[in-house]
């Protein structure tokens, strides 16, 4: 009987090989690409249909005016569940920077029903995790849990939005854990203070020019005073949003929700913040000695916010720049010439004004202007074009593939979900990045380029050793 099984299977997968044989072109043969009008992709004499990858998020409010997106996704019993605070580092007071951070560590203080620490212990031992982070537009609280705990952790969250047990004691202990941090993130890594320096340099007068870390004479400042009164200016339901991908029924979980967090007090009103900020008319430029092996340089563009339409073409000249092995920047600079020994861009898509970042290193006795000019020389390669189909397809492919993958993750789903519609006011802009990605042509790239990349609208740090500095004062003394 099982000799019959096996023997079946054999004439399978001898059946199943023959047709493929048959079926298919020579192993010789290379399969040729054309470019269709509508930006699709034929190949072999298939046409690649762009994918259409939907996220059917549902949108509801409660009358206190909190926010609540649901994606339900049914393929793990787990679900992402993050709260978004409208409030980051840009919203602090002049003088009291690091505020938005240290109530981000004060809203794991406890509350009397779950003192300090339970949050954290009780989503452990359920089999999740809870975290959180500070950034320049909002502050977000994400809980990874088991879709049989979710009412539980909708439970805590809620009770520390209205309980949250704030004392001076308290208070002390999160500012010095602050403290540290920022010391070990920017105060003694050697390129924290060059990240700081470029937001200093690039914004003269809007709040993205102030440190999410704060320095330290304000963290030292801020009283609990202060704290409660960010709290109660922001930490708001009209100013938060709840975003939950997961394993859930919508109607029951907004309902758990509306339970737990219907008791939250709207604000009559929200502080706006200052949105001027003068056009940059000339490069700025400004030094920062640390302790790197090597000189590095920082430059950034200003662009526009993440709900601008050029976000899209911005993205895809970020690939074509330096994301892989065969983009721009690591094939013709760090493969070819030996003056550079890194490269990477880094854009920052904001609420109201982003930077595009490129970072580089040169090897020893380069100095950062020669890696800086090898820059520019290839944007401006760009510029003049042409721009092969074949490179701007591949770019639009790696994107495709980045989103894909990291779609399988609720926590990824979450983050674009809440992103969109914090950042750029609109949530159902992840249904049409895939779409819009394809459309981006490469006049659209070159014009991006042409209008961002240039030395106007540039800023740039030098990162120098720390023995320069002392090479350059004993110059000075041996001049005088």
């Amino acid at each position: 009987m099982v000799k019959r099984i096996l023997l079946i299977l054999y004439s399978l997968l001898l059946a199943v090989g023959l047709i493929y044989l048959f079926s298919s072109k020579s192993a010789s043969e290379k399969p040729t690409t054309t470019v269709i009008e509508d930006g699709r992709r034929e190949i072999a004499g298939r046409t690649r249909q762009p994918i259409d990858l939907q996220f059917p998020v549902r949108k509801h409010e409660l009358t206190n005016g909190l926010t609540i997106l649901t994606l339900e996704d049914h393929s793990a019993p787990i679900v992402t569940l993050q709260l978004w605070v409208k409030a980051g580092s840009r919203n602090e007071e002049p003088g009291k920077t690091g505020l938005a951070h240290l109530c981000e560590h004060l809203m794991f203080a406890g509350t009397a029903k779950y003192p300090q620490g339970e949050l954290r212990r009780i989503s452990r031992l359920k089999g999740g995790a809870a975290n959180a982070t500070t950034q320049l537009d909002a502050t977000i609280y994400t809980d990874d849990i088991t879709s049989q705990n979710l009412e539980l952790i909708i439970e805590m969250e809620a009770d520390r939005f209205r309980n949250l047990n704030l004392t001076e004691e308290i208070l002390a202990i999160e500012r010095e854990i602050v403290r540290e941090e920022r010391l070990l993130k920017i105060d003694n890594d050697p390129r924290g203070g060059a990240i700081e320096q470029l937001f200093k340099t690039a914004f003269e007068i809007y709040p993205y020019r102030y440190p999410m870390h704060g320095y330290l004479d304000h963290l030292d400042n801020i009283t609990l005073d202060d704290c409660k009164r960010f709290f109660q200016t922001y930490y708001v339901p009209n100013n938060i949003v709840i975003v939950m991908v997961g394993d859930f029924e919508t109607k029951a979980a907004v309902d758990l929700v509306a339970r737990h967090f219907r008791g939250l007090r709207p604000a009559q009103q929200i502080p706006g913040i200052d949105l001027r900020e003068p056009e940059q008319r000339g490069e700025r430029r400004a030094r920062v000695y640390s302790f790197v092996d090597q000189p590095e340089f920082l430059i950034a563009y200003h662009i526009p916010a993440v709900s601008h339409p050029d976000y899209f073409p911005l993205l895809v000249l970020r690939y074509i720049l330096a994301e892989g092995r065969s983009s721009r920047f690591k094939r013709q600079l760090e493969v070819r010439d030996p003056v550079l020994s890194r490269l990477s861009c880094n854009p920052m898509f904001l609420a109201y004004q982003g930077l595009f970042q490129l970072w580089g290193a040169v090897h020893v006795n380069h100095t950062p202007e020669e890696g800086e000019r090898l820059v520019y020389e290839e944007i401006e390669k760009l510029i003049k074009g042409p721009l092969p189909p074949e490179e701007l397809d591949r770019a639009k492919r790696q994107i495709e593939s980045w989103f894909l993958l990291s779609s399988q993750a609720n926590f990824f789903k979450s983050n674009l979900i809440g992103s969109y519609h914090v950042l750029a006011g609109d949530y159902t802009l992840v249904n049409s990045l895939l779409e819009r990605i394809n459309a981006v042509s490469e006049a659209d790239v070159i014009r991006v380029a042409k209008n961002y990349l240039h030395e106007d609208n540039r800023t740039v740090i030098s990162l120098l050793p720390e023995r320069n500095r002392k090479q350059k004062r004993e110059e000075l003394v041996m001049r005088r």
